[in-house]
């Protein structure tokens, strides 16, 4: 593993993070108001006398988080009523205000990141000291040509750029150090009002359009953005981890992880993008909203031979990306030659993404002729390796339409559609936040009429709860549906509305009246997680601010009759 030297920007860019995590850990499970303790102790008037112990020091540590230190373990439900009684515990309505505020002080004293920022740490790591002041694109770009030939086996021309120089310098003759010299961000300008043939990767601006959707965290085909996902990766030098117990894990090895960065910080519901003017693309259609959110699929025969070639450690860059689309094209051939049918279809697999991953970590240290007779014989190698579709196949997408059906079916049981969403908006923000006053502002980017960049701090924040308020009201179309295009947002927005009818239906039993917030960002997280596993998508995770807004959410609507 190399000797990672972390920039400034690399350490702050950590720091940041960790802050966040920390702070969120620390401050929101330890907010409980008085409804929850009325709650918990009137549980203890009335439990089993097995239940009594773990009852009255469950409610001593929930004293002790709120700051109300020394309260007697084993004493009486109006020992812990007057201890209430005595305590500054914020009613639900203070704590809808707390939560809300700590959202705030967290998002302004520790800015969540950008997706870009990710891979500027990244690729901070990576690149000659004289490059440093170069924009993040022109970074990337260089780096593609230096130590990649120019991304030639991926299908990228490289012809352009050379072009551009010779014509800029008026030189004939140009070598790697006059190409590097004077390659500059005005060659991204040609990007402006280049059709679609053209920023294909085969196309003549393809090598530009990759270094500019990844410096600009931009996800627009999500097919194309998974291959760029792994070109990078192993241009840049990430890792891949089997997750063996045996394997050596260090704290610089976590930050070049291919899973946890660029699938699950980089790739993912980054809402930040909404409050950054980099992004207008997402208000015109330019961007996906919303990304698929997809990690690794082990399901797929690309991106196994991609993991497979990141842990080769004997090739160059330049090898390695010869070396899996030379392998891809092997195995499709062979593939279509032996008129193969994958393992998978031939037996009864009951999880067959398992399967796949258990049986891809077993596969990965083999020699290239073993990996590659293990790929032909479960994986389905139809699709041709040089078009992108291939990061797609039916088999990918199958697993997240399959849960989403089955969500569906719970739907109908707890008559989720009786609600109207687009009228009964599903917050319980309307003393924080004029959604009306916010909507306008987000869509005066629309025409430039606002920058972003001028906007305080809870302006932005508020954006922030718009936007995941008007993806949770949104439904699916027919027309989606029958795609089966199906997002992590999708599997999230119809298992919100799941839960809290629900729980809702839970309010016959006195008990389960109430849910404080630790209770229900651990029961949310838990049941979704079930789902986003299921579907191959990325988990509920405490770092990505969508989530939990989305969980707030969540705690407001279970307790809404009780907050108002």
């Amino acid at each position: 593993m190399d000797n990672m030297c972390m920039g400034t920007m690399g350490h702050d860019l950590t720091r940041r993070m960790k802050s966040v995590v920390e702070g969120l850990r620390s401050k929101y499970m330890s907010l409980y108001n008085t409804e929850d303790f009325v709650s918990k102790i009137a549980y203890l008037e009335k439990c089993y006398s097995d239940e009594i112990g773990s009852i009255q020091t469950e409610i001593v540590q929930m004293f002790g988080k709120c700051g109300v230190n020394n309260v007697k373990a084993g004493m009486t439900p109006s020992y812990y009523y007057d201890v209430l009684k005595n305590s500054d515990i914020p009613t639900p309505e203070e704590m809808a205000h707390k939560i809300y505020e700590s959202f705030y002080n967290e998002f302004k004293n520790n800015p969540f990141p950008l997706p870009e920022e990710y891979i500027e740490r990244i690729v901070a790591e990576k690149i000659p000291k004289e490059w440093e002041g170069n924009s993040l694109r022109l970074k990337i770009l260089k780096k593609f040509i230096k130590d990649a030939g120019a991304l030639k086996a991926a299908g990228y021309k490289s012809l352009f750029i050379k072009q551009y120089i010779q014509e800029k310098t008026k030189m004939k003759n140009i070598n790697a150090e006059d190409l590097f010299e004077n390659l500059d961000d005005s060659i991204f300008k040609n990007l402006e009002g280049a059709d679609n043939q053209q920023t294909r990767k085969s196309g003549k601006y393809g090598l530009l359009k990759i270094a500019d959707d990844l410096a600009n965290g931009r996800f627009g085909n999500a097919n194309v953005v998974r291959e760029e996902i792994y070109i990078f990766a192993i241009v840049f030098e990430l890792l891949y981890f089997t997750g063996d117990s045996e394997e050596l894990i260090t704290e610089e090895g976590k930050l070049r992880d291919i899973e946890k960065v660029m699938f699950g910080d980089y790739y993912v519901n980054n809402i930040m993008r909404h409050i950054s003017d980099s992004h207008k693309q997402i208000r015109s259609g330019g961007e996906e909203q919303n990304p698929v959110g997809k990690g690794i699929n082990y399901k797929n025969y690309m991106e196994a031979i991609f993991l497979y070639y990141m842990r080769r450690f004997d090739l160059s860059i330049e090898e390695k990306i010869k070396c899996v689309y030379a392998m891809a094209k092997e195995v499709h051939k062979d593939f279509l030659d032996k008129n193969n049918e994958p393992a998978s279809k031939k037996s009864d697999i009951l999880n067959v993404t398992q399967y796949y991953g258990n049986e891809f970590k077993k596969n990965v240290l083999e020699t290239e002729d073993e990996f590659k007779s293990f790929i032909l014989s479960i994986y389905d190698c139809s699709l041709p390796p040089e078009t992108t579709p291939v990061f797609s196949a039916e088999i990918e997408q199958q697993s997240a339409a399959d849960e989403y059906n089955l969500l569906l079916e719970d739907a109908k049981y707890y008559k989720v559609d009786d609600v109207d969403y687009e009228k009964e908006p599903i917050v319980f923000m309307k003393k924080e936040i004029d959604f009306e006053r916010i909507k306008q502002i987000y869509l005066g980017r629309e025409n430039d009429e606002i920058s972003f960049e001028t906007v305080d701090d809870k302006t932005k924040l508020d954006i922030l709860f718009y936007v995941v308020n008007r993806d949770l009201m949104k439904k699916k179309s027919e027309e989606e549906l029958e795609k089966k295009i199906v997002s992590r947002i999708d599997i999230l927005r119809l298992f919100f509305r799941i839960y809290i009818s629900m729980r809702a239906e839970e309010e016959l039993d006195e008990e389960d009246i109430w849910k404080s917030f630790p209770e229900v960002c651990d029961d949310f997280s838990e049941l979704a997680n079930s789902h986003l596993e299921n579907a191959l998508l990325n988990p509920i995770d405490g770092r990505n601010l969508y989530d939990l807004i989305i969980i707030y959410y969540a705690y407001c609507n279970v307790n809404q009759d009780k907050t108002d």
